[in-house]
């Protein structure tokens, strides 16, 4: 099996949204995990890396 490259992109239907009106789009969770530290901007982070 070929691993897939790259990622899937966020599909939102036509009109009318599923998300409340404040809601941000954002595609990955690279994304929103950057969107979230800009926000709260915490005095420490960690991260594990799963392999």
């Amino acid at each position: 099996m070929k691993p897939i490259g790259g990622f899937f992109e966020l599909e939102l239907p036509q009109g009318g949204s599923i998300f409340h009106d404040e809601a941000i789009k954002l595609s990955t969770g690279r994304a929103c995990l950057n969107y979230i530290l800009r926000v709260v901007k915490p005095k420490k982070f960690f991260a594990f890396l799963l392999l």
